[in-house]
């Protein structure tokens, strides 16, 4: 989500993170009809607001991938608050569920903006 983001911006972004995990499922049955909304609404947010803070903000790719993973995983929570979908107390579901996924995140703000860039570069030539 986050390079499209950086190229097509805040509309294409939000677009394509609402969209991508619905044509998933209408695909593939993935993800779980439980976690769809969380899920869309995470790329949603993740798509939207990468592309907002980079072009409208002119934010540096680093911190608006940083901060829309940020945001993502906040509203992904919130869905599952406000749904009644965590099962185990909120403190054990983050550190059950978020803490492992921390690495996958430090090397998504790492190289994210880097390939973003260089998409970018390869589409104006």
């Amino acid at each position: 989500m986050c390079i499209r983001d950086r190229v097509y911006g805040t509309r294409g972004g939000l677009f394509a993170g609402a969209a991508s995990p619905i044509i998933s499922y209408l695909i593939s049955g993935m993800p779980l009809p439980g976690m769809l909304p969380a899920i869309t609404v995470e790329l949603a947010v993740y798509g939207s607001l990468t592309g907002f803070l980079r072009q409208q903000l002119k934010w540096n790719g680093f911190a608006s991938v940083a901060t829309a993973l940020f945001a993502g995983r906040v509203a992904f929570v919130m869905v599952f608050l406000f749904t009644d979908g965590i099962a185990t107390g909120l403190t054990e579901y983050i550190r059950s569920a978020l803490v492992p996924g921390l690495a996958a995140c430090v090397l998504q703000i790492t190289l994210l903006p880097l390939l973003g860039n260089w998409w970018v570069r390869q589409e104006d030539r």
